[in-house]
């Protein structure tokens, strides 16, 4: 039975990204306000600061995350995938004295880079293509530690010729 390609948009990728590191990150703790936390994720950005509740409407309330970031899109002609640059801003809290935080920022990046070599495909349909580059901030936050991964992913490009959906939009 072939597959059929499977039409998607970056922020449908977004997603799928971010549902895959869910799984890759699911049941490991790393430093946060108070302690040993699972992982946060979001799109794009953190969540809009409210300014009802000090103790909610921080950085530091959200630690530790992983921020997916959608960069730069290429949409080649015809059915060839769209090229997505994607990168991972990865942050842990820390007010420790040994920077513990430092080195779970290090751990959830090489993990990262470990698990997308391992299967670079997610999503059903998406694809991390080339290198994998990793950063850790050189500036100290104490008591944030941050670093960065960043990757381009490949999504399958809507084309009418493909995509039965597409000729009903058009």
């Amino acid at each position: 039975m072939t597959e059929e390609m499977l039409a998607m948009t970056p922020y449908m990728m977004q997603i799928a990204l971010n549902q895959t590191l869910q799984k890759i990150f699911k049941g490991k703790t790393y430093c946060g306000p108070g302690g040993e936390k699972e992982l946060n994720f979001f799109e794009q950005d953190l969540p809009i600061d409210t300014g009802r509740d000090d103790a909610v409407d921080t950085p530091a309330a959200f630690a530790p995350y992983i921020i997916t970031e959608i960069g730069d899109m290429d949409s080649p002609e015809g059915d060839t995938p769209m090229e997505v640059d994607v990168t991972m801003y990865i942050c842990a809290y820390d007010t420790g004295l040994k920077r513990q935080g430092y080195r779970d920022v290090l751990n959830i990046a090489t993990d990262i880079m470990k698990g997308f070599r391992a299967v670079p495909r997610f999503g059903r349909a998406c694809t991390v293509q080339g290198k994998i580059h990793a950063q850790m901030s050189k500036d100290d936050y104490h008591p944030y530690y941050f670093g960065a991964v960043q990757m381009t992913c490949t999504v399958p490009n809507a084309d009418p010729a493909t995509d039965p959906e597409i000729e009903d939009m058009v």
